[in-house]
């Protein structure tokens, strides 16, 4: 019996085909560096290589803040010192496994980077590799594609990702898939390498994200001066690029009972009203809700501090310091926030009414999170 610790949302299977939750071109490529990182610290840092063998979004684990966990070592392999280990029995997941080990049954760490390569494809098709596409395997159809020129592939990238702004970092990606994919061991990629054409990529999508978003906000703010329509709409250009839920205005409803004053708790009485509430999915999770008051005379303003409080919070989503923002709202004239809640509540109800008072060493760790929050 293993004991491991416990993944709050699942594998990546799950979050790409069993739901509908959205999830940015920046979130993916995290989600990649991250497992490309595991299988390079196994193939080149360690003493012994590790090859793994079973990679596939079902063994990639996703902790609460959607973190990737590489899991499922029940089939690795030490390697031995020249690297290639010959076995007759069957390893992997139909899908997955390096088509060449079903040839000659010499598995080396290039088998890992052949699945690797089929989970790069899934990112950025959301589809899984056992889709068929005009008769064909998914993998069959994208490398067939990308040997005709990057622009046969646009037709399998995720609509969500597939944005002109950002297509150049998608087929850098479906790039690296292909080397990946490739069927002369030799030719594929060192997981080192990939981590850092990885992390370049993200870092390119990251500046034109901005650039996008910070042209789509001024625009959109000089289109609707002095104040929006009744039925306004956020543009989703402007969104967080980060792992948040975009909630439904019914989700919204739900979660806080159309609203229910016993749930209210704070009212600024300027720009915003926040709520405790309750999110229905996998589970229920108690949450804080801040909805942004629609001042007609200030609402220039508001919808800036609005999409500056998304930015901030999702760009420092890591900071384990900082209240998590689970999500937003923008249907129809609605700018709402979603919080993870605090169940201790303030520090000022702390220090002011309740009892009984904190320690001595409670205050300073409270400072030094505090402070830590702020670097």
């Amino acid at each position: 019996m293993l004991v491991t610790e416990y993944v709050a949302n699942g594998n990546l299977s799950h979050l790409l085909h069993d739901d509908n939750f959205p999830i940015p071109l920046d979130a993916r490529l995290r989600i990649a560096i991250e497992c490309a990182e595991a299988l390079a610290y196994m193939h080149s840092h360690m003493y012994t290589q590790v090859i793994h063998g079973d990679v596939k979004p079902g063994n990639i684990l996703l902790d609460s803040n959607f973190h990737a966990r590489l899991s499922d070592f029940g089939i690795s392999r030490l390697a031995n010192t020249d690297k290639t280990l010959h076995t007759k029995n069957v390893i992997g997941r139909i899908g997955y496994m390096d088509p060449l080990f079903a040839l000659d049954g010499r598995l080396t760490v290039k088998y890992d980077v052949y699945s690797f390569g089929v989970v790069l494809l899934e990112l950025i098709a959301r589809k899984k590799a056992t889709t068929v596409v005009d008769n064909v395997n998914i993998v069959y159809a994208f490398t067939s594609a990308l040997a005709r020129g990057s622009g046969g592939v646009r037709g399998l990238f995720d609509a969500e990702i597939a944005r002109k702004d950002i297509m150049k970092v998608v087929e850098g990606v479906a790039k690296i898939a292909g080397e990946c994919l490739m069927m002369e061991r030799e030719k594929r990629p060192e997981m080192i390498d990939v981590v850092e054409r990885l992390r370049v990529l993200r870092q390119k999508a990251s500046r034109q994200d901005q650039a996008s978003q910070r042209s789509g906000l001024f625009s959109w703010v000089r289109k609707n001066k002095p104040a929006p329509p009744a039925s306004a709409n956020i543009p989703a250009n402007i969104l967080p690029s980060g792992m948040c839920r975009q909630f439904s205005f019914a989700d919204i409803k739900a979660a806080t009972i159309n609203f229910d004053e016993s749930l209210l708790v704070s009212d600024d009485g300027f720009s915003s009203l926040v709520y405790r509430g309750k999110i229905y999915g996998v589970g229920t999770k108690v949450v804080i809700i801040k909805r942004f008051r629609l001042r007609g005379d200030r609402w220039n303003t508001d919808a800036e501090e609005f999409y500056n409080e998304i930015q901030m919070m999702s760009k420092n989503r890591q900071c384990p310091h900082l209240v998590p923002l689970l999500g937003y709202c923008t249907e129809k004239d609605e700018m709402i926030l979603v919080y993870d809640y605090m169940d201790r509540g303030s520090l000022f109800a702390h220090l002011g009414t309740q009892k009984p008072p904190l320690t001595w060493k409670q205050r300073i760790e409270i400072c030094i999170s505090a402070a830590r929050g702020l670097c």
